[in-house]
């Protein structure tokens, strides 16, 4: 994967409708989590749970997101996942452990997603050619066994543009 550049760069124009429209049609959602096991239901349910999609309003900086307050309960979460993939469905999810882990009191751990903009003739016109990325990071606040995913930071991989606008 390439490497995250050390800052934030706004895009060129204001964002509209239009091109948030365009900048998520083709767009793959995956979350990649720092538990152990997947496997494990008890890890699964803290990833629905806590690792709720992220919205962007206007007036924020560049590349800072909230955590959606609607979306944080498992169910909540899934339904609002499902409505995300019936709107987008290109959508999909994975769960992949091997990124990161959890350090001995479990404050390490780092969640992120990573929206892939694959290639197509609409997602020409706002992104090159090739994927445009985004890591969105959690940071995992509390003990090992409690505690509570906290919104970090967002950042562009490889020159993506550094304003992601949610519609």
């Amino acid at each position: 994967m390439a490497s995250i550049g050390p800052s934030i760069k706004p895009l060129d124009t204001k964002p509209n409708r239009d091109l948030t429209a365009t900048h998520f049609e083709n767009l793959t959602l995956r979350f990649i989590t720092a538990c152990h096991d997947i496997q494990d239901p008890t890890n699964l349910l803290l990833i629905r749970r806590h690792c709720a999609p992220v919205v962007q309003t206007e007036g924020q900086n560049p590349g800072e997101f909230v955590p959606n307050a609607s979306a944080l309960s498992g169910e909540d979460y899934i339904s609002h996942l499902q409505n995300y993939k019936a709107r987008y469905p290109t959508w999909s999810v994975e769960i992949d452990t091997s990124t990161a882990d959890l350090d001995a009191a479990g404050r390490a751990a780092v969640v992120w997603a990573v929206l892939v903009a694959n290639e197509s003739e609409k997602a020409e016109k706002v992104v090159s050619r090739r994927e445009t990325m985004y890591r969105m990071f959690w940071r995992w606040k509390g003990t090992k066994a409690e505690g509570t995913w906290a919104w970090w930071r967002c950042e562009p991989i490889d020159g993506a543009p550094g304003r992601l606008w949610w519609d």
